[in-house]
């Protein structure tokens, strides 16, 4: 692998992404097949780029890999002699070196420091572009802008543009419909004449003459051999309860006697 090739192509790509977003702003005044074509050549010629890219992106990491162990141990050698210079230091401050041996102890560590110093700013600068080349041969493209068409806004859709058909029942909650939205000549008689008011005569007559008939109840009958009994016994107790002596002819449920409708089917009372 050639880092110089990499380089070059890295270059390509970048002029391409150039030209495509000088491109994009000139949008608006070219003819939409002309630009079409124009983006066309360029998303080409980058795509082609991209791939050659790609294929030096196993030789880029490797070469990555390679700086950074050298890196590693260039550093471990610049530790080790900063480690010699203090104990050079060190050994002359309690008297075992003279000024001389210092001397050329320190001048020798410093120059090899300084050899190492440049080998790894060497090193750093290779590591940062292997990295730049990596983003550069692995990084997708970004994406070509569409204008999505615009939404109403729900504010902007007149009622009238709302067909009747579109609306399903099931979408309307009960709930959802306020009594002051219901006019009254949108009540069909059918459905009011089934609403009786319970205090008119007329319409428990109704009711009883539409009402199904109900089978008499034996232990709701009037017993009339158990009401002689009740007045002649004696020991029997006082009630205050009014006695239900009229019969209803419809359910045969008896009824007080100042009763006009049937308490149980609402027929209207025979009165004796």
């Amino acid at each position: 692998m050639s880092i110089d090739e990499v380089r070059s192509l890295v270059a390509e790509r970048q002029r391409y992404d150039d030209w495509l977003t000088a491109l994009d702003g000139r949008r608006a005044e070219t003819p939409s097949h002309v630009f079409d074509r124009v983006y066309g050549d360029y998303v080409a010629r980058r795509d082609a780029v991209l791939a050659q890219l790609r294929e030096h992106v196993g030789a880029l990491a490797t070469h990555g890999t390679e700086l950074g162990r050298r890196l590693s141990s260039l550093e471990a050698e610049l530790t080790a002699l900063e480690d010699e210079r203090v104990e050079a230091m060190l050994r002359t401050a309690v008297g075992e070196y003279d000024g001389n041996r210092w001397e050329t102890v320190r001048q020798d560590v410093e120059a090899k420091i300084a050899s190492l110093g440049e080998q790894r700013g060497g090193l750093l600068a290779g590591v940062d572009e292997i990295r730049t080349l990596l983003a550069s041969a692995t990084s997708e493209p970004p994406a070509a802008d569409v204008e999505a068409p615009a939404q109403p806004a729900v504010e902007d859709i007149a009622v009238e543009d709302i067909a009747v058909e579109d609306i399903v029942e099931e979408d309307i909650a009960v709930e959802d419909i306020a009594e002051e939205d219901i006019a009254e000549e949108d009540i069909a008689y059918d459905d009011a004449s089934s609403i009786a008011s319970p205090s008119s005569p007329n319409a428990s007559a109704e009711t009883a003459a539409s009402a199904p008939s109900v089978p008499v109840n034996a232990d709701e009958t009037f017993d009339d051999l158990a009401f002689l009994r009740s007045v002649n016994d004696p020991t029997a107790a006082p009630s205050n309860d009014p006695l239900k002596t009229l019969r209803c002819t419809e359910c045969g449920t008896m009824n007080l006697p100042t009763e006009w409708y049937c308490e149980r089917c609402g027929g209207e009372l025979a009165a004796f």
